[in-house]
């Protein structure tokens, strides 16, 4: 599923990561924003290193004054090990800024990441707040993470269905339940669309219910029946995983 970049690549990008645009504090964010996603697979049995560097990189960003925010989690599940670094920009026009503290920290992070980097890969995505809860201030512990590869010609009937059930959930429980995103681009095994719900413990996985159990609760059996096979007529694939925070080594708003 992953575009893998040189080694020399991933860093530069992490660099880029710190720029002059601080984290929104979630209430104060705009409807539309980007979200820009960093993965990394960490060579086995290098993950404490791995969380070191990273840790000396934000002392250094720090020191230098650095102020934008970021958050790193560890995936809980699927195989190696694997780390998520995430930011936010409002619009692409942010992109042309830089950080004086960012550039101050380059030769540290090729030095300090580089041997600890299998492969990575790099994600632009947008926000969808027309099919999405609210957000809220509060740094989640915890995100499950819906990805979902559509299939050609079905972009239409996939986002139709979207809504339909967005809306379904919502008259249901008082607001649609996740976070959706939309890839911009990534490459051809990148997937076109995830979703995100959050929590702030594993505890709270005990108590959610199936999304289709909710939609059964409204349409009843029969209909939620035709819904859910009409929706996956429209889905190539679709995979989960669960993600960790990692506060110590995040740069929280």
């Amino acid at each position: 599923m992953k575009h893998s970049l040189p080694i020399k690549v991933s860093i530069f990008f992490l660099a880029l990561v710190f720029c002059s645009f601080s984290l929104f504090a979630q209430e104060e964010a705009p409807s539309e924003f980007i979200r820009v996603i960093v993965e990394f697979k960490v060579k086995e049995g290098q993950t404490s290193l791995f969380e070191k560097s990273i840790s000396s990189w934000k002392e250094c960003y720090l020191s230098n004054g650095g102020e934008t925010a970021w958050s790193l989690f560890r995936r809980m599940d699927g195989e190696g090990d694997n780390y998520v670094l995430t930011y936010v920009k409002p619009n692409w026009a942010a992109f042309d800024d830089k950080d004086k503290a960012a550039g101050s920290c380059n030769s540290l992070a090729d030095l300090m990441l580089s041997p600890n980097v299998e492969e990575s890969s790099r994600y632009f995505t947008k926000f969808m707040p027309e099919i999405s809860k609210q957000a809220t201030p509060e740094s989640p512990q915890l995100v499950a993470v819906t990805f979902f590869k559509v299939k050609t010609g079905k972009y239409r009937s996939f986002m139709d269905h979207v809504k339909t059930i967005s809306g379904h959930i919502a008259s249901a429980e008082g607001s649609p339940r996740g976070y959706w995103y939309r890839y911009l681009g990534g490459g051809e095994n990148a997937p076109e669309f995830f979703t995100s719900n959050t929590h702030q413990s594993f505890s709270d996985l005990d108590g959610i219910s199936s999304i289709w159990n909710t939609v059964e609760n409204v349409l009843g059996k029969k209909e939620k029946d035709k819904l859910y096979d009409t929706f996956f007529e429209s889905v190539d694939d679709l995979y989960n995983h669960i993600y960790q925070l990692i506060p110590e080594i995040s740069n929280l708003p």
